[in-house]
């Protein structure tokens, strides 16, 4: 499967961490001529949507056992909400969960219905081709960061392969010179620390 750069759509709302996120401010555009519905963000990635399909969102039952999980304070409702579903794929996986919140808090905020139309990479962890479908999403692109971490070694590199491709990190030996790649990883992995505090 290939992966080509995708963006963020929501880190507007996270004014505490900061510079943190003026770095990676290079990635909005403004969307003042999208209509937008009453609640999205003021800001979207260029070719960002939201698609309009079904999928199964938590139970009561679902959200009461991510309250029992014992993560940060930080840690936004968005993603929050999705606990049930990222503790136990990432501990089969063999990643950090914070790792994994991390990548779906840079690529869509938690929004299971994230959709960037210009390379059709779908739902909260923008894998590309598919389904929204949370579960099925989120195991296909944690099954895709633990083959990276397999195969790369380090995070870094792991994170520039689900972000640019792994044939772009092969053929510059390291992180790509893509500005898109070069804001990812440290976003990612500044998000990881800020929420594990």
């Amino acid at each position: 499967m290939t992966l080509r750069p995708r963006c963020n759509r929501h880190l507007a709302r996270f004014t505490s961490a900061g510079a943190f996120f003026g770095a990676i401010a290079a990635l909005w555009v403004p969307t003042s001529a999208v209509a937008r519905s009453p609640g999205h963000p003021a800001l979207l990635c260029r070719g960002s949507t939201r698609a309009h399909v079904r999928i199964r969102w938590p139970s009561a039952s679902e959200l009461a056992a991510v309250q029992r999980l014992r993560w940060g304070a930080r840690m936004p409702h968005s993603i929050r909400r999705w606990g049930y579903l990222i503790v136990p794929q990432a501990r089969g996986a063999g990643l950090d969960t914070y790792l994994v919140a991390g990548v779906m808090r840079v690529e869509s905020n938690g929004d299971p219905l994230a959709w960037n139309l210009d390379s059709d990479a779908r739902g909260f962890m923008q894998v590309l081709h598919a389904p929204f479908e949370p579960v099925t999403n989120l195991r296909l692109g944690v099954s895709m960061l633990a083959g990276f971490v397999r195969s790369f070694r380090t995070r870094d590199l792991a994170l520039a392969a689900y972000n640019a491709g792994p044939g772009a990190v092969h053929r510059y030996h390291g992180i790509p010179p893509y500005s898109e790649t070069r804001r990812y990883v440290p976003a990612v992995l500044g998000y990881q620390k800020l929420v594990e505090a």
